[in-house]
């Protein structure tokens, strides 16, 4: 939640027949409406929190076309994607957060596996 007129969620969606598809939609005071210019690719959007500054800060999981973009930054007018840590198969933002009143974010997350090659990892920029 940015104010009691923006709100940002998260998620996926698998229609009937189809694939799954990351999902993220704004609240702008009046209704819901799809994210603008949204980057293509992701399978699914897992966490969203704002940055402090009128943008948010995005977490996704496997994206179609490299995995290891997984972590975008939306400045109120473009997206760019900022730089993941390396780990190996699908790596995937579990949560973001940040700390009122600063310019930082956190982020946690791993490549979920069921064997013992999993990695986790915790990233953070200004």
């Amino acid at each position: 939640m940015v104010s009691e007129r923006e709100v940002w969620v998260a998620g996926s969606i698998l229609p009937p027949g189809s694939r799954q598809a990351a999902l993220l939609m704004r609240w702008d005071g009046d209704r819901w409406n799809p994210a603008p210019d949204l980057p293509a690719g992701a399978i699914s959007f897992n966490a969203v929190t704002p940055d402090g500054r009128g943008g948010v800060w995005l977490g996704a999981s496997n994206y179609s076309y490299d995995n290891h973009r997984i972590l975008l930054h939306f400045d109120g007018r473009s997206w760019t994607y900022e730089k993941a840590p390396r780990v190996h198969n699908d790596p995937e933002v579990f949560d973001l957060a940040t700390i009122p009143g600063e310019d930082r974010v956190f982020a946690v997350g791993g490549n979920p596996s069921f064997d013992e090659d999993s990695q986790g990892w915790i990233w953070t920029r200004s």
